[in-house]
């Protein structure tokens, strides 16, 4: 082979290379511009207990309309797995997602231990649409840095039940936009 056809055959070989490679990550742009993440925080709990409390049962109730305004019918939720056993810790992710999956009948990916941020990012990573995150407070900042958030103005306060954080992609970038519920639920239960 002469070294004047050598530059052409590796122009010809980058550029089919290139052809077979580009797809990918236009697949991979397009599957993160396709998603919406909303991050949550279950709703009020009691000062004891697992369950939610009455006004925590409320806010869920509300939440099915708030929801459905604001970002349209999800396509997947995920909460934490409940712990079985004597104690059903991490109930209430759950029982706040319940309203709304039962009004749209709705799967609720329940895979993911609390801690497991990092897991539970990689699969979310790979949906496309409205993913609801109902989760613990204290692991949503670690959540939203695993599915790409780099800010340090990544803090959910104890007694914060109202926030929204909304994580998007421009390019390839997590976007994070913060918003409120604005949801006054009554103290007492309806039953």
């Amino acid at each position: 082979m002469t070294t004047k056809k050598m530059p052409t055959l590796l122009n010809h070989l980058l550029a089919a290379l290139f052809f077979i490679v580009a797809p990918f990550f236009s697949v991979a742009q397009n599957r993160l511009a396709n998603q919406r993440i909303v991050l949550i925080r279950h709703a009020e709990k009691p000062l004891n207990g697992d369950n939610l409390s009455c006004i925590g049962f409320n806010r869920s109730l509300k939440l099915v309309g708030l929801l459905k305004e604001k970002f349209g019918i999800p396509d997947y939720i995920f909460v934490p797995s409940p712990s079985t056993g004597k104690q059903t810790k991490n109930l209430r992710m759950l029982q706040t997602a319940l309203p709304l999956a039962t009004k749209y009948n709705l799967a609720i990916n329940t895979k993911y231990a609390v801690n497991d941020v990092n897991q539970m990012a990689k699969e979310v990573g790979k949906r496309q649409g409205t993913i609801l995150v109902i989760w613990e407070h204290n692991q949503l900042p670690a959540l939203a840095k695993a599915l790409g958030v780099q800010t340090s103005e990544l803090h959910w306060a104890s007694d914060d039940y109202d926030s929204i954080w909304i994580i998007s992609y421009k390019h390839s970038k997590a976007k994070l936009q913060k918003d409120k519920e604005g949801i006054a639920p009554l103290e007492d239960c309806p039953f």
